[in-house]
């Protein structure tokens, strides 16, 4: 199995933190968020983990400086354009190897991994399915079948199936048809787009696109402030 972690982001609600980390090495309790995610994924046989670095990203050659199967790749653009680029970047990394993406603030425990790992589907993203929508979130609409046709924050609310929480699932066959939608993302000239929004391209050209519901029981947060940070303690280091 190969990993994409995207830990580009420069994380301005964690301030004063990312004054000097990058976003994934902000301490949530004991240990930083990068960490949860390499210790949740030592119950599996990984290959490779590509860590696409932006901000900040001299603390994370450093943090990472003794891990044999880790490579780093750099996106330069990481302050002009949105998390799209970061994923198109790492996967001229990828060719011909099916992998799982992981957004570099989301923590979870392991068996989300063998959730994804065990659905169908090209491509998989993990769902919560739970929350209360509103207008902001990147909501998924779905078909008859449950394949993914559109993803987008203009979906009534209503008519989603829930949000994306940062992990997905991409087969070796659907590397270069995300290629061209991430690509399409930039030649347009949308740069603030959300890498989900190629996604949702696919789906609406047919592609085998699935959401996965996480169960409600499973625990995962994903941390964009010092609230979540709290609560992130509270569930991963037992008080909750």
């Amino acid at each position: 199995m190969n990993i994409v972690i995207l830990a580009a982001g420069s994380g301005t609600r964690l301030r004063p933190y990312t004054d000097e980390l990058p976003k994934t090495l902000v301490p949530m309790g004991k240990k930083p968020m990068l960490q949860y995610i390499l210790d949740a994924l030592k119950s599996f046989e990984v290959d490779k983990i590509v860590v696409v670095t932006g901000y900040r990203r001299e603390a994370l050659e450093e943090y990472l400086r003794d891990m044999p199967k880790v490579q780093l790749v750099y996106n330069d653009r990481f302050d002009t354009l949105n998390n799209f680029y970061s994923l198109l970047v790492a996967l001229d990394h990828l060719k011909g190897d099916d992998f799982i993406k992981i957004d570099g603030d989301l923590v979870f425990e392991p068996r989300l991994l063998n959730i994804l790992l065990d659905a169908e589907g090209d491509i998989r993203i993990a769902t919560d399915t739970s929350k209360r929508l509103g207008a902001e979130e990147m909501k998924i609409e779905v078909d008859s079948r449950g394949r993914l046709v559109r993803f987008s924050k203009e979906i009534d609310p209503a008519a989603a199936l829930g949000e994306s929480i940062g992990m997905e699932y991409i087969s070796a066959d659907s590397i270069e048809p995300l290629r061209l939608a991430l690509q399409r993302l930039y030649d347009s000239g949308h740069h603030d787009a959300y890498y989900e929004e190629a996604y949702g391209i696919l789906g609406s050209e047919g592609h085998d696109v699935r959401p996965v519901p996480v169960p409600e029981n499973l625990r995962w947060i994903e941390v964009d402030d010092h609230n979540d940070l709290r609560k992130g303690v509270e569930i991963f280091e037992g008080t909750r």
